[in-house]
């Protein structure tokens, strides 16, 4: 059988989505603005990021009772193309933290907006930390 070229991108990429918050999601759009990078190549430096570095999931992201005071709300769905080889990588740290892909995938995106934060003018920066902002 023959692979179209298009064909053969969507069976490498599964679109996923997960939950963010509205801040990471605001940073994000603002750090895309930036850079000029795509989102689809945000996601996997994100990713990438994520893997070599500490692979850490924060305790707050584990936590699954809305009623915890502790819970992160995330009501922003974020879209992602997800190759088969980063979720292979992503696998063994789902395992290990025992969370699922979302946790895993939200963790990386906020991590690795923190990391750009620092390309972001003053004022957005200020508006994030303060919450002056709106999608």
């Amino acid at each position: 059988m023959l692979w179209h070229p298009i064909d053969r991108l969507e069976y490498m990429n599964h679109l996923t989505s997960f939950n963010i918050t509205t801040t990471v999601k605001y940073t994000e759009n603002e750090i895309l603005k930036k850079t000029g990078l795509s989102q689809a190549a945000f996601h996997r430096k994100a990713i990438d990021a994520f893997l070599a570095g500490d692979q850490k999931i924060d305790r707050r992201l584990k936590i699954k009772e809305i009623s915890n005071p502790e819970y992160v709300k995330r009501s922003f769905k974020e879209l992602i193309y997800l190759d088969d080889e980063r979720r292979k990588l992503l696998e063994p740290i789902m395992e290990r933290e025992n969370v699922g892909i979302t946790v895993v995938l939200f963790q990386a995106l906020y991590d690795y907006c923190f990391e750009m934060a620092s390309v972001l003018d003053h004022d957005v920066v200020k508006n994030i930390i303060e919450g002056n902002y709106t999608l």
